[in-house]
């Protein structure tokens, strides 16, 4: 859910920033004429609905890192990178380590005061009072439980590129924006 919060305010962003000018979030692809050649004309991509393909959120980073004064701030970057990893990888756990849900946890927290912090700065928006956190309980098992099932070796390859990305940064919760 996260990275489709962020994905709609990355949108907004990029089209606040174009004029209000929703094709600027629009992916436009050429056909193939009569004779088998491409088409220099680009026509806008429909999905399978019929209705007008957005760009993906990696295309809209992209996009926004084109333009410096919306450039995302490179923890914020990291930290959208490691909820893509955990979200691609989470089929594969059915019950995740303590290190991993401690990680998940970490991240989740960064990345909604990022999202807060953000939205304050691009769109004058205040999200005090809503009060957005993410709800620990769901991540942390209770004291004294143990799990039953080892961390597989995907779990573990996760559980380090996360180290990984969280020891590359240097998160400080007095800091505007975190990784973790």
């Amino acid at each position: 859910l996260m990275l489709n919060a962020w994905e709609l305010l990355l949108k907004d962003k990029l089209v606040s920033d174009n004029r209000n000018l929703l094709r600027c979030i629009f992916v436009y692809e050429t056909r193939a004429t009569k004779a088998g050649l491409q088409s220099k004309k680009a026509y806008l991509r429909r999905n399978r609905s019929g209705n007008l393909y957005t760009k993906s959120l990696g295309q809209v980073i992209t996009a926004l890192d084109k333009e410096t004064p919306s450039r995302l701030p490179s923890q914020v970057r990291s930290n959208i990178d490691a909820l893509t990893e955990i979200r691609d990888n989470a089929v594969h756990y059915f019950n995740a380590s303590p290190q991993l849900a401690k990680q998940v946890l970490e991240i989740g927290t960064a990345s909604v005061k990022n999202f807060i912090e953000l939205a304050r700065r691009w769109f004058a928006i205040d999200l005090s009072g809503y009060g957005l956190y993410l709800m620990p309980i769901g991540f942390v098992a209770a004291p004294g439980t143990t799990s039953a099932i080892p961390a597989s070796s995907d779990e573990a390859k996760l559980v380090r590129y996360l180290a990984q990305v969280i020891t590359a940064s240097r998160s400080d919760e007095n800091r505007d924006f975190n990784v973790a």
